[in-house]
């Protein structure tokens, strides 16, 4: 779920009940085959239109996806709050607006409000020299690439289970995996980058029951969090260039070599001067941004249903589970 539906969610907890009958309200009248999926103020976005919009903007894939079809509602929801609040301010009043807003249909027309409210009021200030100095010594990490470590690895585990009835085979399986893993170890030196995949087909051929993976290593921290080699790759990063280890992680063994580290150069600020500006100004934007929609969605009184997304979700992945069962 997206951090904007989030506070959206946030939002609509504290509202009363009584205005959450009268959604409901709104939900029955409209029948069960189309229930709102929002509501803000008097204008509400159905679920055929949540449908009808997906559709159009989202491909085949993206419309499987949770966060894609959250990010969408939150796109539509926002278009209205910030439509709704131009024409409180009036934007819609103004000659050269009316002319733009004429004759256009309701779709389009929420667009134009919208971005007429983000263009006037969601300005920001450009940072002087001296905020941008500071902001870019207190982000060195977005503008400098940090250490890259170089090396490879080795990931050795079991192909099956075998028979889980049996305590001896499970055994048998585990020191076969250590074996190997050792096997690969003792035959391993940094500099024989050139013959480690023939030393994997040697052990794969050697040892068809298992799973032996190599796979190059380009990896800096931070890199990646969460993968089943978290321990691997932190004993890899304390390693010096030409060491190898052994490292058992869940249900495998990891042997990683350190080939060497690059250090690149470092931006100074005069280099990349008009990207940390452009950075504060995007950042400024978006804080603004937030902001603003929180304030709307408290006055316009926003309520969400996302329950309808997750039907619409698991509607749609069971259409394509027959679809490609045909």
């Amino acid at each position: 779920m997206s951090e904007q539906l989030k506070w959206v969610k946030g939002v609509t907890g504290i509202l009363s009940c009584m205005l959450l009958m009268v959604v409901l309200t709104v939900q029955v009248a409209r029948g069960e085959d189309d229930p709102v999926v929002a509501r803000i103020g008097e204008t509400v976005i159905t679920l055929s239109r949540f449908k009808a919009q997906a559709k159009q903007a989202l491909n085949a894939r993206d419309r499987l996806s949770t966060q894609r079809l959250y990010d969408l509602l939150d796109d539509m929801m926002a278009g209205i709050l910030f439509s709704k609040e131009a024409v409180e301010e009036g934007l819609d009043k103004e000659p050269e607006n009316m002319t733009a807003l004429k004759g256009v249909p309701e779709d389009k027309r929420v667009n134009i409000l919208a971005n007429l409210y983000k263009n006037k009021l969601l300005t920001v200030q450009r940072p002087t020299e001296q905020e941008a100095a500071d902001f870019y010594v207190n982000n060195l990490g977005m503008y400098n690439t940090p250490k890259i470590y170089n090396g490879f690895m080795f990931g050795v585990s079991r192909k099956t289970a075998g028979d889980k009835d049996s305590k001896d085979n499970d055994k048998n399986y585990a020191d076969t995996c250590k074996e190997a893993a050792e096997g690969i170890y003792n035959r391993i030196t940094a500099k024989d980058y050139e013959t480690v995949v023939k030393l994997r087909d040697d052990f794969t051929e050697k040892h068809p029951e298992l799973n032996i993976l190599f796979t190059p290593l380009s990896y800096w921290e931070g890199k990646i969090k969460g993968s089943p080699y978290d321990n691997a790759l932190k004993e890899f990063m304390q390693l010096q260039p030409g060491q190898v280890k052994l490292v058992l992680e869940k249900d495998m063994y990891v042997i990683v070599s350190l080939l060497g580290t690059y250090e690149p150069s470092i931006y100074k600020f005069e280099e990349i001067r008009s990207r940390v500006i452009s950075d504060m100004e995007r950042n400024r934007y978006q804080e603004k941004h937030n902001e603003a929609l929180k304030r709307l969605s408290e006055k316009y009184k926003l309520q969400v249903y996302p329950q309808h997304i997750e039907q619409l979700l698991n509607e749609q992945k069971g259409k394509s589970e027959v679809k490609s069962n045909e």
